[in-house]
């Protein structure tokens, strides 16, 4: 069990799809004749915690100097505020539809992440600029679109966001800042629907706060290689992962 949650809390800090990942080891232990207890709900969703944290580290200085700078943009942050709304209750509307109507093999998601990665070479260098509604209703279109196994929430809303033409670092950002909400949402879930999760969590304390330090060289790696143009290698890894998933038939 503690195994998957180190597997989940490490690669959300990449855009590789962490669940798809922990359903990956799952299968893998399985494929060998062992089984993997799965943990709770309750658990995993508390386990977005650390990530929230990584998040709120790394953007700090953006989010004070927009504090600090209220009373001058004010109507600016609100209106953000209002199209970040927007766009959270389409990946919420994505997520209860796609989860109802469409699955997928965990193979294919991985594929479809990663020729999304790809598709990124083909991205004008120039792009005419979207309105701030389109362009956030795209992203939670897109960020919906992760409720299925394999597909990378981090990473098909950062493709999407290059698409609309925004920049490698702002939709780095744009991805994160749209994600976050939704991790602070499942901990908040994950703590009622197991009130005890949280103590589960740091009675591995060492463990785990030896695997945020790694989340968090992660975390900045994948913002490296993002806002480097070397997208491609996740693109390289993800059609490995995919081939490894179509033979356990995950």
């Amino acid at each position: 069990m503690i195994l998957l949650i180190i597997v989940q809390i490490l690669i959300e800090s990449l855009p590789l799809s962490s669940s798809g990942h922990s359903m990956l080891v799952y299968s893998i232990f399985r494929r060998f004749g062992r089984e993997l207890m799965m943990p709770s709900r309750g658990l995993l969703y508390v386990a977005h915690m650390p990530t929230v944290s990584i998040a709120g580290m790394f953007f700090w200085r953006r989010w004070m100097l927009l504090l600090r700078r209220f009373s001058l943009c004010k109507k600016y942050i609100v209106r953000l505020i209002g199209y970040g709304l927007l766009a959270e209750i389409i990946t919420v509307v994505i997520y209860v539809l796609g989860s109802m109507m469409v699955r997928i093999p965990l193979w294919l998601g991985f594929a479809i992440t990663a020729a999304g990665f790809m598709s990124l070479s083909q991205v004008p260098y120039r792009l005419s600029r979207m309105r701030l509604v389109v362009l956030y209703s795209v992203l939670g279109f897109a960020q919906g679109c992760a409720v299925l196994p394999g597909i990378s929430r981090l990473g098909i809303t950062y493709i999407a966001g290059r698409w609309c033409g925004l920049s490698p670092k702002n939709s780095f950002t744009y991805a994160w800042t749209l994600a976050i909400p939704l991790y602070i949402g499942a901990c908040c879930v994950g703590i009622i629907l197991e009130p005890g999760a949280i103590v589960k969590l740091l009675c591995n304390g060492y463990m785990i706060g030896m695997v945020i330090i790694g989340a968090m060289a992660l975390f900045w790696l994948a913002y490296y290689m993002m806002t480097s143009h070397r997208e491609i290698l996740f693109a390289y890894y993800l059609i490995i992962v995919a081939i490894l998933a179509a033979w356990l038939k995950a």
